[in-house]
C-alpha cells in the first residue's frame, strides 16, 4: 500500500532529461556496450518531449513497474503452466547479465532457472556472448539470426514426442546437444546449447 500511495503522489515518477542527448548519455551509462550512434537512435524511441519546460524529455515507461506485485509468485503453479506449453520455446541467455542470484541482483541462480526450464516440454537454450540484460541492444544481429533459425526449424515441424509414462505429464529435458545455426558473413558466432526432448520426469 505504501508503494501505491507513493506512486499516486508522483514520488516514483521517472527522471526527466533536458534533451535527447541526455537520454542517450543515460543509456550509455547504464549499458557501456552501447555506442554513441546507437544510444542516440534509441533515445529517440525510448523517450519523447512531453512539454516545453525542462527537463521535458520523459522516458516512455510506466513508473508502476517499480511496485512489487501483491500476488505471491508460486513456483509450483508456474511450473505446472510450463508443463502445459505446447509450442516450441527458445530461451535466450546473455553471458554478462546480472539477473541471477550468484553475483547478480536476482532471487535465484542460473542453475535453478535451468532446472525450471526442464518443465517445458520442448525448450531450446541459446547463449549470446558479450551481451547483458538488453541483449537485443548489445547483439541485435546475433539475436535476430538466432530467432530466424529457430523459427525456420519450427516451420519444419517438431520431432515425434515420446509418450509419457502412466501418471505423468512432464518431460525432463536432460540431454544437451548442439543446434546448427546459419550465419551470414560478418555475424558474430553464437554459443548455443539445446535441451532436446529426453526422459520422462517422474
Amino acid at each position: 500500500m505504501d508503494e501505491l500511495k507513493a506512486l499516486h503522489r508522483g514520488e516514483l515518477a521517472l527522471k526527466g532529461y533536458d534533451d535527447a542527448a541526455g537520454v542517450a548519455h543515460r543509456l550509455m551509462k547504464t549499458n557501456p556496450r552501447l555506442g554513441q550512434d546507437q544510444a542516440e537512435w534509441l533515445a529517440q524511441h525510448w523517450a519523447a518531449p512531453m512539454s516545453s519546460r525542462r527537463p521535458n524529455w520523459q522516458i516512455l515507461g510506466d513508473p508502476a513497474h517499480k511496485i512489487i506485485n501483491a500476488k505471491l509468485y508460486q513456483v509450483d503453479e508456474v511450473l505446472e503452466i510450463y508443463r502445459r506449453i505446447t509450442a516450441p520455446v527458445l530461451a535466450v541467455e546473455a553471458t554478462a547479465t546480472t539477473a541471477w542470484a550468484s553475483g547478480g541482483r536476482g532471487k535465484y541462480t542460473l542453475d535453478e532457472y535451468h532446472e525450471r526450464l526442464k518443465s517445458v516440454p520442448d525448450c531450446r537454450i541459446a547463449v549470446v556472448e558479450d551481451a547483458g540484460h538488453m541483449l537485443h541492444h548489445d547483439q541485435p544481429e546475433a539475436l535476430a539470426a538466432l530467432i530466424e533459425d529457430f523459427l525456420a526449424g519450427c516451420s519444419e515441424g517438431p520431432p515425434p514426442r515420446p509418450p509419457p509414462r502412466p501418471g505423468t505429464n512432464a518431460l525432463n529435458l536432460t540431454c544437451r546437444g548442439r543446434l546448427p545455426v546459419r550465419r551470414k558473413p560478418g555475424r558474430p558466432r553464437l554459443a548455443l546449447g539445446v535441451n532436446p526432448r529426453g526422459s520422462v520426469r517422474k
